[in-house]
């Protein structure tokens, strides 16, 4: 499933160099490229979609992401091998850690030396810039089940870091990893303190998993004492009949505080998604996806919401290497920060239609 590969990347090296039959010495181009239409049924004055993360305009035909992976898995003790994903395309602004070629179209997504310590089964060592090791929704469109992504995804926790870290499996069952990191979204440290990542995955079966996760460090600048934590947890059940189920939490807390009057006070947001998904053939697939986002003090949204959306992605895939997706999505907020034919911020509620064409290499 595609969303199962995203969570092995998202839980780092662990799930990936573990594979089996990966050669040390064999290094692999692969990639995906993501184009999209969307169209926002409010016909905002603005073009601008509200909140969304990676499909923000109305009307236009986007390039999204082109996504280009070279790597040499290393999966043996003692082996040693490296990724590399280069971005280009619209997306990459949103994605971008600062201090890395800022406001461009092209970006370095991850950027790792790995080594597999010749401990137990291997103790797989990165050094380097990587995806973060929460959520379950990933950057590239192509390894999600929706075209577009959650407000977790986009607000609830970061995209990337830059730092050091060991992964351990202990059999098929049980891995973790454990990060040092300069922050979230950075690859030049904005302070004197660093960030702690942490994740375990737990797979009792092939068709059922749990990976829990969280971090803890100071992201502001100049800001040494102003401590930020994340809890984030994913389960997944599934395929049964063709039916996957998926849901997602985070909770966080941020002592900087949040927007407008409540600067000064500490500042959480918290939110849960869940996903179905009915896959009866290889060539068709339809996901469900129901969410909540609370931004209370406004740290995440600059504003004190409460945010839903409902979506529903069809998807027709002739072959593994092209697919079609079919997408319609509602977001509502107990605000009215959605924009309309007459201008910002006057509808409670946005409807958007997209059609989405990826392929794979």
């Amino acid at each position: 499933m595609m969303i199962c590969s995203a969570l092995a990347l998202a839980c780092g090296i662990a799930a990936r160099g573990l594979a089996a039959d990966a050669l040390p010495l064999a290094v692999s181009v692969t990639g995906s490229v993501d184009t999209a239409y969307t169209y926002n049924l409010a016909r905002p004055a603005d073009r601008l979609n509200a909140y969304r993360v990676f499909d923000s305009r109305h009307n236009t035909m986007d390039l999204r992401l082109v996504d280009l992976i070279v790597q040499r898995p290393a999966t043996l003790p003692g082996s040693a091998g490296f990724r590399v994903d280069v971005d280009l395309g619209q997306d990459v602004p949103v994605f971008q850690a600062s201090g890395l070629n800022p406001g461009g179209i092209v970006d370095l997504q991850q950027a790792m030396a790995i080594w597999v310590a010749p401990v137990g089964s291997g103790l797989t060592l990165s050094a380097g810039k990587f995806v973060t090791l929460h959520g379950a929704e990933v950057i590239e469109s192509a390894d999600d089940w929706n075209s577009s992504r959650s407000f977790l995804f986009g607000y609830a926790i970061p995209f990337t870091h830059t730092g050091i870290s060991a992964a351990y499996a202990w059999g098929p069952a049980f891995s973790a990893t454990l990060a040092l990191v300069n922050g979230w979204d950075n690859v030049v440290d904005n302070n004197r303190g660093k960030t702690g990542h942490a994740m375990v995955k737990i797979a009792p079966d092939v068709k059922a998993s749990v990976v829990l996760s969280g971090s803890y460090g100071p992201e502001h600048t100049g800001r040494d004492g102003e401590m930020r934590w994340l809890g984030d947890a994913v389960c997944m059940a599934g395929p049964f009949g063709g039916v996957t189920l998926a849901l997602n939490g985070d909770f966080a807390g941020d002592a900087a505080g949040g927007a407008g009057p409540d600067s000064g006070s500490y500042a959480h947001w918290a939110g849960a998604a869940a996903y179905l998904r009915y896959e009866p053939a290889d060539a068709f697939a339809a996901t469900a996806r129901w969410e909540i986002f609370q931004d209370g003090q406004g740290a995440r949204t600059g504003l004190h919401q409460i945010l839903r959306e409902a979506t529903l992605t069809l998807a027709y895939r002739p072959s593994a290497a092209f697919e079609t997706r079919l997408e319609i999505r509602r977001d509502t907020s107990g605000a009215a920060v959605f924009s309309g034919s007459t201008g910002p911020g006057i509808k409670n509620q946005q409807d958007t239609l997209s059609l989405e064409i990826l392929s794979r290499f």
